[in-house]
C-alpha cells in the first residue's frame, strides 16, 4: 500500500519525510549546481574583460525548448506508467486480502463447529496464511529479519531454520565450486502456500472435511492467493526497457546542460539554481 496522507493538507504533503523521494533526489540535484556555477564564473570573467557570455555568443535556447518538449512528453509517459503500476499494486494487495478472507471464511463454513481440535487447526492455518502475506511483504522489500515474527510466534523456530539455514542445493557438478545455496527468498511465500495446501489435504484425509467439493473449494481459494503472489512478482520484475531509460536520461542531461547556457547571459548568478530546480 502507498503512504497514507491527507489530500487536503498542502504544506504537510510538501515537507513530509515519510515515504519522500527528496533524500534520494537531493544529492544529484546538488551536483547539478557545478555546471551552472562554472558558466556563471566564466560569464563574470568575460564581463571583466568587457563583453558578456551566453546568448550573445552561444544561444542554445531553441535546442533547450525542443529538448524540454521531449522531456515533458517522456515525463508524462513515465508518470502515467508509474501511476498504473501503483494502481496495479494496490489492486493486488486488495485481492490478496480478499482471497485470504475467502480461505478463512470457507474453513469456518465447511469444517464442523464446536470441536476444540478443529478450532486449533483452523487457527494454525490462519497463522500460516498471515505468515504467507508477511513473507510476500518481506520478499518485495528485501527484508530478512525474522526477530519480530519469532517473538510473536508468527513463525516457529523450526520454520525459521528451514527458511534461512537449510541448504537446498550444492554445486557439486564437474566444474562446480561446491557452493551451498539456502532456501531462496522468492520461494518462501510459495512454501507457506504449499504448507497450507498440505494442511487442507490432511483435513480431508482425517475426515474433518467431509465433502470433496469442500476440499477443492478451500484449495482453490489458496491457489488464488498463490496466483496473486505471482502477479506481485511479475509486477516487481517489470521495469522500463533499458534503451528507453537510457534515452530518457540522455535527453534530460542535454536539457540540463543547455538550460543554464541559454539563461546565464540574462540571469547571471540567478541562473545557477536552474539545474537543481529543473
Amino acid at each position: 500500500m502507498g503512504v497514507a496522507y491527507d489530500s487536503e493538507a498542502f504544506w504537510s504533503i510538501i515537507f513530509t519525510r515519510t515515504g519522500s523521494v527528496i533524500p534520494r533526489v537531493l544529492p544529484n540535484s546538488i551536483l547539478l549546481l557545478i555546471w551552472p556555477a562554472i558558466l556563471c564564473t566564466i560569464d563574470e570573467l568575460h564581463k571583466l574583460e568587457g563583453h558578456g557570455f551566453g546568448a550573445e555568443e552561444l544561444d542554445p535556447g531553441i535546442m533547450s525548448e525542443w529538448v524540454g518538449l521531449l522531456i515533458g512528453m517522456m515525463i508524462a509517459f513515465r508518470i502515467s506508467d508509474a501511476y498504473d503500476k501503483w494502481r496495479t499494486a494496490n489492486r493486488l494487495v486488495l485481492e490478496l486480502h480478499l482471497h485470504t478472507r475467502d480461505v478463512i471464511g470457507r474453513l469456518c463454513a465447511y469444517l464442523p463447529q464446536g470441536d476444540p481440535a478443529v478450532l486449533e487447526r483452523i487457527k494454525e492455518m490462519r497463522r500460516m496464511l498471515v505468515l504467507a502475506c508477511v513473507l510476500i511483504k518481506m520478499h518485495c522489500r528485501n527484508e530478512n529479519d525474522f526477530s519480530e515474527h519469532l517473538h510473536t510466534r508468527l513463525i516457529l523456530e523450526e520454520e525459521h531454520k528451514q527458511l534461512t539455514r537449510q541448504v537446498c542445493s550444492i554445486a557439486s557438478m564437474p566444474g562446480g565450486d561446491n557452493k551451498k545455496d539456502r532456501f531462496p527468498s522468492r520461494n518462501r511465500p510459495a512454501w507457506a502456500f504449499h504448507m497450507l495446501q498440505l494442511m487442507v489435504a490432511n483435513l480431508y484425509r482425517d475426515g474433518i472435511i467431509s465433502e470433496v467439493d469442500y476440499h477443492l473449494a478451500i484449495d482453490e481459494a489458496i491457489h488464488r492467493c498463490s496466483a496473486t503472489f505471482e502477479e506481485v512478482e511479475n509486477l516487481a520484475l517489470t521495469t522500463m526497457p533499458f534503451g528507453y531509460a537510457q534515452v530518457t536520461r540522455l535527453i534530460t542531461l542535454l536539457y540540463l546542460v543547455a538550460l543554464p547556457l541559454s539563461a546565464v547571459s540574462a540571469l547571471h548568478w540567478c541562473a545557477a539554481p536552474l539545474g537543481p530546480v529543473s
